[in-house]
């Protein structure tokens, strides 16, 4: 990958994967979350609060030194995709995604525009979603997904945690897998299917685990004791 700073503080031979926290709620609240979780790097912006309020999330974040992981999961034909990305870029994110499933055309030409901005300044991961955690999917059918963004240049793939493993074994150490559907233990799946605790990502080598409703639900301390306090015990 070819960054040209040291913006992207994830670092892959660590044990703890990198925590992104979901910003799946009002404005108010994720402003909130933003500065009680004040040791947490990564936090991720979907649909809801994008939509909103993404005129003033996006600049919040970016003012408080803090990585941007933008979940818009684009899906369409080349052309579209290619253009959507070039606008994600332009906002200075940190990560965005893409199905997979849009096929080789898009993935490659989407990489393409991001090789380019890469060579202007731009340091951003583009990453591929396989199969959603909330649906069932078999092991082959996620790593044969997961090769094909290997093959069109994507800096690594969302999947879940009983994937990686078997998707780094394909793709490589370096290849990234995000992974939501992260649960700490006791914790309801909610409308998750396949997930699994913090510790399970350590332990199958996750690079990043993405968390919200759990998050929501903690204590000012424990927000202040994050990402941690998720490794204890």
């Amino acid at each position: 990958m070819l960054f040209t700073t040291n913006l992207f503080d994830y670092k892959i031979n660590a044990m703890d994967p990198q925590l992104v926290v979901a910003l799946d709620t009002d404005i108010e609240t994720a402003r909130h979350l933003v500065l009680s979780a004040s040791n947490v790097l990564w936090f991720k912006v979907g649909y809801r609060l994008f939509l909103r309020h993404g005129q003033e999330i996006i600049p919040f974040l970016q003012a408080n030194d803090k990585r941007i992981f933008l979940d818009l999961k684009f899906h369409d034909i080349p052309n579209t995709m290619v253009n959507a990305a070039r606008e994600v870029v332009s906002l200075g994110v940190d990560m965005f995604n893409v199905h997979v499933s849009a096929g080789s055309e898009a993935l490659t030409r989407v990489m393409e525009m991001v090789e380019l901005a890469r060579r202007e300044g731009k340091d951003v991961l583009c990453i591929g979603v396989t199969r959603l955690t909330s649906q069932e999917a078999s092991l082959d059918d996620v790593v044969d997904m997961a090769r094909l963004a290997k093959e069109c240049g994507l800096d690594g793939v969302v999947c879940s945690v009983y994937e990686v493993e078997a998707i780094k074994a394909v793709c490589g150490r370096d290849f990234l897998c995000v992974c939501p559907g992260i649960r700490p233990g006791g914790n309801s799946k909610d409308d998750q299917r396949r997930v699994a605790s913090p510790m399970d990502a350590r332990e199958r080598g996750a690079d990043f685990i993405v968390m919200g409703r759990p998050i929501l639900e903690m204590s000012e301390a424990d927000l202040q004791r994050l990402p941690g306090i998720l490794f204890q015990g």
